[in-house]
């Protein structure tokens, strides 16, 4: 599904995705498939809060239910009740990674970020 998946920036190697353990992290890592380097996933800081605020609602309404199941021993609904906050959960956490920005984890050694300096001239004013 195109929605949880993205294609790496340096060799477009597609059908990637960030696993389900590591969405809830602000920035997971990835190896890509096609040329072995890390990817890392980089949301702005105003989705990511978003994010935990939609997280804790989601922790306020489960938490009643599975105190409730916890008590009354209902091992069946709690379970229930943990699978569908869960995927509640890490499904937007999934979409958010693989939606946003995707870049390198390390910094290319190969490539020179420093301005080159200008060659002096061989001859004399």
């Amino acid at each position: 599904m195109r929605l949880f998946t993205f294609a790496c920036p340096m060799c477009a190697a597609d059908r990637q995705r960030f696993s389900i353990l590591s969405a809830l992290a602000r920035r997971p890592k990835k190896l890509c498939r096609g040329c072995g380097i890390v990817l890392r996933s980089h949301p702005s800081i105003g989705v990511y809060l978003l994010f935990l605020l939609y997280t804790q609602f989601i922790g306020l309404i489960a938490g009643l239910p599975l105190i409730w199941a916890y008590m009354e021993q209902q091992w069946m609904a709690m379970a229930a009740l943990w699978v569908a906050a869960l995927l509640l959960c890490h499904v937007p956490a999934m979409a958010m990674h693989a939606r946003g920005t995707i870049c390198r984890d390390k910094v290319d050694p190969d490539r020179s970020y420093v301005r080159a300096k200008k060659q002096a001239s061989t001859h004399d004013p």
